[in-house]
C-alpha cells in the first residue's frame, strides 16, 4: 500500500491516507460535483487496508482517523457513511480505530453532522471544538 494524498480545493476536501503511520485525515470543504467518484479511491484504499489488518495487528498498530471539515453536502455524508462502515469492519477485525471529529468553535451544524454520522454508522467518535 502507498501513501495517498490530495490537497483540498474550494469544493473538494484534502485527504491523507498513510498505511505506515497508519492514519486517515480529511480536511477542508466537501461538496464535490460527483462525491461517489471523488471518494472511490479512499474507499478502495480502506478496503485494501482492511484486507491487510492482520499485518497491522501483528505490529501492534492502531488506525488514527481525523476529520477537520468546514462543510459537507448530503452526497459527501453518504460517502462518509460508507467510509465509516469500512472503519467499523476494521474495528471488528480487532484493530483499534480512533476517530476524532474537529469542528470550529460555535459551529453546531458540523458538530451535529458528526454526531449524526457517528450514530447512524454505529461508530464511536471523539469530538473536539477548535478555535477558528
Amino acid at each position: 500500500m502507498d501513501i495517498y494524498h490530495t490537497e483540498p480545493s474550494r469544493h473538494k476536501p484534502g485527504f491523507l491516507l498513510d498505511p505506515f503511520k497508519p492514519c486517515v485525515r480529511f480536511y477542508g470543504n466537501s461538496f464535490p460535483e460527483d462525491a461517489v467518484s471523488f471518494f472511490l479511491p479512499v474507499i478502495q484504499w480502506l478496503k485494501t487496508f482492511y484486507e491487510q489488518c492482520d499485518i497491522h495487528l501483528k505490529k501492534g498498530n492502531s488506525l488514527d482517523v481525523e476529520f477537520r471539515l468546514s462543510y459537507m453536502n448530503t452526497s459527501s455524508q453518504r460517502a462518509f457513511l460508507e467510509i465509516f462502515s469500512i472503519l467499523k469492519q476494521i474495528q471488528q477485525k480487532g484493530l483499534t480505530v480512533a476517530i476524532r471529529w474537529y469542528y470550529e468553535k460555535g459551529d453546531s451544524r458540523m458538530l451535529e453532522c458528526g454526531q449524526e454520522l457517528s450514530s447512524i454508522a454505529g461508530v464511536e467518535m471523539q469530538f473536539y471544538e477548535e478555535e477558528e
